[in-house]
């Protein structure tokens, strides 16, 4: 008896210690995001990205709510357009609707940081991820997008709507990217490669206007890198990125020329 209780409380024991792992795994993935961001606008603007950020000079939640507009388009929402050839609706394009919660994504890490810190931030974002992984939506997909871009309009601090569980816009993304499947470990996969990517952009000439963006002549960038990396077993490095960035770029202008 005094066996099977003790084989039950070391059952508890690991229960709770792979929960605890799993908190850190998720918070160091929050952390490494805010850091890279922090470092991504401070090599391009250094102290100024904040000053004009509290400012609301850089409107980082209105470029939010401009990308989550761009994922209601990507999600087949344009009624108005005509569908092409038999299709009877707007097509959902998935890959680019996660393209463009990542895209959000760095603007909601920037305002994150302005208005918390880096180290506060960890905390509080990974607070709106348990909350919405342990909410599930009542809201559909594209309603989701809806109220985290009417959320990112009334501002990050705004006290309108703190009445509702989707006050916080980094519940409501995390309840959006749950509705479309897209997990932490890859939200943070997809980040990673497009920050290395704008970092890759810079490089080549990006703001001189010598960077080829449209890779194949129709389709950008981002979209072979988030086809590669969504199709890779193992989360690449930044190494691993940056090394195929160059590797695809050269192939593709080469074949452009």
């Amino acid at each position: 008896m005094e066996q099977q209780q003790a084989s039950e409380e070391q059952g508890v024991e690991q229960a709770l210690t792979e929960e605890q792992v799993q908190v850190l795994n998720e918070q160091q993935l929050i952390h490494e995001m805010l850091l890279n961001q922090h470092s991504l606008n401070m090599k391009s603007y250094n102290t100024e990205w904040i000053e004009k950020g509290t400012r609301r000079e850089f409107d980082y939640p209105l470029a939010a709510a401009q990308e989550i507009a761009e994922f209601i388009n990507s999600y087949g929402y344009s009624w108005w357009s005509k569908p092409v050839g038999n299709l009877t609706e707007v097509p959902l394009d998935e890959l680019n609707c996660r393209t463009e919660i990542v895209d959000a994504v760095h603007f909601m890490l920037s305002q994150s940081i302005i208005d918390e810190s880096v180290d506060n931030a960890v905390q509080s974002i990974h607070s709106a991820y348990t909350t919405a992984m342990g909410t599930p939506p009542s809201l559909n997909t594209r309603d989701l997008a809806r109220v985290l871009q009417a959320r990112l309009l009334l501002s990050f601090d705004s006290d309108l709507m703190a009445a509702t569980w989707l006050s916080n816009p980094w519940v409501t993304l995390f309840s959006l990217c749950r509705s479309m499947n897209f997990s932490l470990e890859q939200l943070s996969a997809r980040y990673l490669g497009k920050s290395r990517l704008n970092a890759f952009r810079q490089k080549h000439g990006y703001k001189e206007g010598k960077y080829t963006k449209l890779w194949d002549g129709k389709n950008e960038d981002n979209f072979f890198l988030a086809q590669w990396i969504d199709n890779e077993p193992v989360t690449p490095t930044v190494r691993d990125i940056d090394e195929w960035l160059e590797k695809r770029y050269a192939e593709f202008t080469q074949v452009s020329l």
